[in-house]
């Protein structure tokens, strides 16, 4: 058969080229803001940019250990929280030797993301038999299309290049019955997920799906698989390349599944069954200019960002066409029934209905209960779509051999016009600057004392969450080259609390220590070392605290008694002030050895009721410890209630893993001032 003008290698790199283009103009440009912005939001793009600056930090002997960052000290391996970047960060720190700053580096290293995973999928479907612009234009679907824009704010899934190159082997084994590409596969595979677990995991379940459908429909007529006979240096160096990448590897989730054990973290059943795409998931594309519609009849889908899996029309409409006419057409037909299958497959494991999904059966395998984000199997699946939409465009070009230009045309407009209308968002570098200026300016380490401990607490704006504090700490602790309390990732230490208050500082370092086995004995020098920021002379001292082991002796209970010295009302809360009596023999301790530390608790209950038991749901640790025979006042903010009524304040204490202080012999105090709370329609015409 003659050869499309389209097929020649000449006219068809310049259709990757202006695809390519389209994608670095049209997305990845604007989105960086022209490296003056970094993709995403305050949150998990500087998380990402953390883990790439401290395996950088690492490579260059900045930092001495490589899972034991300088954040969630004193904590031991916490880079297995999450993603690690082993199989990208040193794109990322080349860019630091260049003298980019941490920002621009970060945007370098987003941009050939998704440039290699373009460029990559054209290599693949060129080998898989593709034209150059039916390659250029899977390749496109795959780096560029809506689900692939919308995990902007998730770095981490940028870097796809080896799942189609790994896809790309297991189909010339399926096809050739022989194994002798096996070798190739592995690397692929292993690099995929040194560059994310997750997506490396899903690529698992692409390649089950494909050698399983391959199989059934190829069986009748293929012979038997074979290793064949392939004794060349080249393939001996590529089974040892395969066999170190995958014995570091399995080292690498040897250590993720080590510190699982020694943390306890893991998944629930019921969070990952939350996060499970429904059938409407395929039909959200919020941030598209033209397509935003078509979602909006979905509702009640927790944590709506993450199910933004609408394929785009252009691809949705080409990848229809792909399989209608490639079903019967006699060079396509088998890869359209395995690509079709693996899609249908893929969306039909993972998805939920009613509550249900046949997901609950993957999960009992190892690894696939650790994935809380199962609707990001989609950047997987985006490949089984390219190559449908490549199929199409095959037969239509064809179909159209003398319009050829008009048709190519068009279908590239189809392809990117929502990658322009796609809303995108960024947070400029200077305001990153700003956050960590405005920290350094209040960074005073305490004199004479070597080794600071950063923590820092409370929140910029009472608006913006919790872990941006969290951020703010550990990247500036980066810089300055200290280590810090704070911390965020995909799991955290138990019991880590929010940084809220300072006491809570005090609190994360005493639970390290005893995680790590440090002496309590050498608490207090530790606690020296814990600089608060900001500094506040209502913080407690820890230093002076003596920690405490094991529950409470049974006597100390009823000699505890609680009353209210001071009581002031803020728009939606009280500040109280709470005396904490101790007529007893025995110290009432602050900081505890073993996570049973002692901390108010409080709830509002209706004027003339009993306190619910089910009710004691708060929590504020002791500022310091409460002396035998003397008292302590310690502040707290209480939130008001928000349905109306008239209520109470009650207050009680807790030693948290072993008893509530009331169910021990002390007495819940009561407070006297009736707190009534109108009902909105009493409200709503003062406003």
């Amino acid at each position: 058969m003659k050869p499309l003008p389209f097929d020649n290698a000449k006219s068809g790199r310049w259709l990757v080229v202006a695809l390519a283009l389209m994608g670095l103009y049209g997305y990845l440009l604007p989105a960086t803001h022209y490296f003056a912005a970094v993709p995403g939001d305050l949150g998990d793009a500087r998380f990402n940019s953390i883990i790439l600056e401290h395996v950088y930090r690492w490579l260059v002997g900045q930092d001495s250990s490589l899972w034991s960052p300088t954040f969630f000290y004193p904590y031991p391996d916490t880079l297995a929280f999450s993603d690690n970047h082993f199989g990208t960060a040193w794109i990322y720190a080349l860019a630091r030797l260049a003298h980019l700053s941490r920002e621009q580096a970060f945007d370098l290293w987003y941009c050939l993301g998704s440039l290699s995973t373009f460029g990559c999928g054209v290599y693949a479907a060129r080998r898989f038999g593709f034209g150059w612009f039916a390659a250029a234009a899977a390749a496109f679907v795959f780096a560029f299309s809506l689900p692939s824009l919308a995990q902007e704010g998730h770095a981490q899934l940028i870097y796809r290049f080896p799942i189609a190159l790994a896809v790309l082997e297991g189909w010339r084994m399926l096809e050739s019955r022989r194994l002798h590409r096996l070798p190739q596969l592995g690397i692929w595979i292993a690099i995929q997920f040194f560059c994310s677990i997750y997506l490396g995991l899903f690529l698992l379940m692409f390649l089950g799906a494909m050698v399983l459908i391959g199989l059934v429909t190829m069986g009748r007529y293929k012979s038997p698989l074979s290793f064949g006979n392939n004794g060349s240096l080249k393939n001996y160096a590529l089974w040892a390349l395969a066999g170190v990448l995958w014995i570091g590897l399995l080292l690498m989730l040897a250590k993720y599944h080590s510190v699982a054990r020694a943390y306890g973290v893991g998944r629930a059943p019921e969070e990952i069954k939350s996060m499970l795409p429904r059938l409407g998931s395929y039909f959200i594309s919020d941030r598209s200019a033209y397509t935003a519609w078509l979602g909006e009849w979905v509702r009640n889908v927790p944590m709506r960002h993450e199910h933004q899996l609408f394929f785009g029309l252009g691809a949705s409409v080409l990848a229809l066409c792909g399989y209608v006419l490639g079903r019967k057409d006699p060079r396509w037909s088998h890869v359209t029934c395995i690509f079709a299958g693996v899609l249908l497959v893929l969306m039909a494991v993972t998805l939920s209905v009613g509550g249900i999904s046949l997901y609950r059966f993957v999960m009992i395998l190892p690894g696939f209960n650790s994935i809380r984000a199962v609707t990001r199997v989609v950047l997987v699946m985006l490949l089984a779509v390219g190559w449908l939409c490549a199929v199409g465009v095959e037969i239509i070009m064809r179909r159209f051999a003398t319009r050829q230009t008009a048709v190519a045309i068009a279908i590239g407009l189809a392809l990117s016009v929502e990658i322009l209308g796609y809303q995108k968002f960024h947070v400029p570098s200077s305001q990153w600057d700003a956050r960590l200026e405005n920290l350094r300016s209040r960074w005073h380490p305490k004199a004479g004392v070597a080794g600071p401990i950063l923590f820092a607490w409370g929140s910029s704006t009472t608006d913006e969450p919790w872990l941006y504090r969290e951020l703010d700490a550990m990247m500036f602790a980066q810089d300055a080259g200290v280590a810090t309390v704070n911390g965020y990732s995909g799991n955290l230490p138990p019991n880590f609390g929010l940084p809220e208050s300072c006491q809570v500082g005090a609190h994360r370092l005493a639970d390290g220590a005893l995680f790590v086995g440090i002496p309590s004995e050498q608490l207090p020098r530790l606690m020296q070392r814990l600089t608060l920021v900001p500094a506040s002379g209502s913080c407690p001292d820890y230093t002076t605290a003596v920690p405490f082991n094991g529950p409470l002796p049974d006597d100390i209970f009823p000699t505890i008694s609680l009353a209210i010295a001071g009581q002031s009302r803020h728009e939606n809360s009280d500040e109280v002030i709470v005396k904490i009596t101790n007529a007893g023999a025995h110290y009432l301790p602050a900081l505890s050895t073993d996570r049973k530390p002692v901390q108010l608790s409080w709830q509002f209950v209706p004027s003339g009721g009993s306190p619910d038991p089910n009710g004691w749901n708060t929590r504020a640790p002791l500022n310091d410890d409460v002396p035998a025979g003397s008292s302590a006042d310690q502040r707290i903010t209480v939130a008001l209630p928000t349905t109306a009524g008239e209520y109470r304040l009650v207050l009680s204490l807790v030693q948290d893993n072993v008893a509530w202080f009331h169910d021990k012999g002390m007495k819940p105090f009561v407070g006297e001032d009736v707190i009534d709370v109108p009902s909105p329609a009493t409200t709503s015409g003062n406003r």
